[in-house]
């Protein structure tokens, strides 16, 4: 059984979504530490509102680390497959810059959560 030819453009479309997905990752990263800057706070840094956006921005670092975590692993052992059978590759990598994406989407809105609550 000869084998078959890989697709030029499922290699250059799977490298761009890999560094498009590491890219958005290390963004989210970012993002979440600067996110997580607490607001000034005044005299009652002892408040509800300032347990909110501690609790809601603890709750978005976790989400953005463990979604680019199920993110990359999902991508590599799909792309992994995919190439062991030969099929296309692109949609794994593209998988996970999505899981990424809603991932960030997600702690960006309990941040801005935070912040309403704690103004």
């Amino acid at each position: 059984m000869p084998e078959q030819q890989r697709s030029t453009a499922d290699i250059v479309a799977t490298a761009l979504l890999f560094v498009a997905q590491l890219t958005a990752s290390g963004l989210a990263f970012v993002l979440t530490i600067m996110g997580s800057a607490m607001p000034s706070c005044g005299v009652n840094c002892d408040s509800s509102a300032t347990s909110h956006f501690v609790h809601n921005t603890w709750i978005g670092t976790l989400i953005v680390v463990s979604g680019v975590g199920i993110a990359l692993l999902v991508a590599a052992c799909g792309t992994l497959v995919s190439g062991l059978r030969a099929t296309r590759m692109w949609k794994w990598p593209a998988f996970g810059l999505a899981i990424v994406i809603v991932c960030g989407v997600v702690a960006e809105g309990l941040r801005a959560s935070a912040l309403s609550g704690a103004g």
